[in-house]
């Protein structure tokens, strides 16, 4: 137990700061050439508070402490792709774990393969198998935007509530950089591409004196053995601001740029590729093993989700409850700001605020007083900061 808090506590601090940051985050980098040389950066603060909050969103990690599973199990003459189980992580490595599946359906020479899901693990997935000439059939409950990925914030966090550290083997430590140095090519690839809402942002965290920035690169800081490290040359360096360049009243301010993917345009264009390359969707929902095992397609990939745990009987599989309030969009913003606990980010469809984590938490109700909660603490804070007593 006391593991498994300690486990949440880094965690937590990883998912708080992957909204604006991304896990695996280098160290702040400050070269005071640079540091001295740097304008004063123009920043708009948001515009918070219950009149322009748009919705509540719930979705449910799929968070396995021994790290995502991608392996091929053979029953009945069928080969089925286990994909499944990124946690908070989903997003980054969709493309680099669907690369892996797509190696392992190639090895059965079969060109008719089912996918299970239809969120963006499963489509990355598709998509992948389609390049590589395969008939693709999505099978799935729903399709965007009532997936959980439609409800992340979605940036690059290759380690956001991927697994337990103290639990992870030395070979899911390589297949997890083998998976994101994969996925961090196709998404580069995909950047500023029209219609599909990859690209670069910035966002600036800020603190006073004795605060430690939230941030996977502040954890891998402070333990060298932290398995993010193998990546941190996937995301470029912070750099340091002074109180003179940010003009707001802080101490500290580092300011990163990270890969950002504006959740709906990305879902609705993916999905809308599957179909334009000649890709089939059936809607069904999946009770058992034995349902999969229906199927007329003999190669499948798995990409349920949290569904997994009851299709596959998978007992380390375990939810966390994510809650994000979306405000009405400010495309003035320039920045995702985070302080003191409260942090934002400007997407096309909204300005995101809050980022809960609740371990073994199913019910995906809003909690209305939760999102009152982080509306009226976010705004109270920026009214202290903008008009003093």
């Amino acid at each position: 137990m006391n593991d498994r808090r300690s486990f949440l506590k880094s965690a937590s601090a990883m998912v708080a700061g992957a909204s604006l940051f991304g896990a695996g985050a280098g160290t702040a980098y400050v070269d005071e050439r640079r540091r001295t040389s740097l304008p004063k950066v123009d920043i708009v603060l948001p515009k918070v508070g219950r009149e322009r909050m748009l919705r509540t969103t719930v979705g449910l990690r799929p968070h396995r402490p021994i790290g995502f599973r991608l392996e091929a199990e053979k029953i009945d003459g069928r080969t089925i792709v286990h994909n499944y189980g990124h946690g908070g992580s989903g997003w980054s490595l969709s493309w680099g774990t669907g690369h892996l599946a797509a190696d392992m359906i190639d090895a059965t020479g079969e060109t008719d393969v089912a996918v299970l899901g239809c969120g963006v693990v499963g489509l990355a997935a598709a998509r992948l198998l389609q390049r590589r000439g395969k008939n693709i059939t999505i099978y799935a409950k729903d399709l965007p935007p009532r997936v959980t990925s439609n409800y992340a914030s979605a940036a690059w966090t290759p380690t956001a509530t991927l697994c337990d550290p103290s639990m992870i083997s030395p070979e899911f430590k390589a297949l997890f950089e083998q998976s994101a140095r994969l996925a961090h090519r196709y998404w580069n690839d995909m950047i500023n591409l029209p219609g599909y809402g990859v690209h670069h942002a910035s966002a600036i965290r800020f603190r006073n004196q004795g605060e430690q920035t939230a941030t996977a690169g502040a954890l891998a800081q402070r333990d060298p053995s932290f398995y993010g490290n193998v990546i941190s040359d996937l995301t470029p360096k912070s750099v340091e601001l002074t109180p003179e360049q940010h003009g707001l009243p802080y101490e500290f301010a580092t300011m990163s740029t990270n890969l950002r993917y504006e959740v709906p345009t990305y879902l609705h264009a993916t999905l809308r590729d599957v179909a334009f390359h000649g890709g089939r969707i059936t809607i069904r929902e999946f009770q058992s093993l034995d349902d999969v095992l229906s199927l007329p397609e003999k190669a499948i990939v798995n990409c349920l989700g949290i569904g997994a745990k009851q299709v596959c009987k998978d007992e380390p599989l375990v939810p966390i409850r994510g809650q994000l309030t979306i405000l009405a969009p400010q495309p003035e913003m320039k920045y995702g700001i985070g302080f003191e606990g409260f942090s934002s980010t400007p997407r096309y469809d909204g300005v995101t605020i809050g980022n809960t984590m609740i371990m073994g938490e199913w019910s995906t109700v809003p909690d209305q007083k939760e999102s009152f909660r982080v509306v009226d603490g976010f705004r109270e804070l920026l009214d202290k900061m903008t008009h003093p007593a």
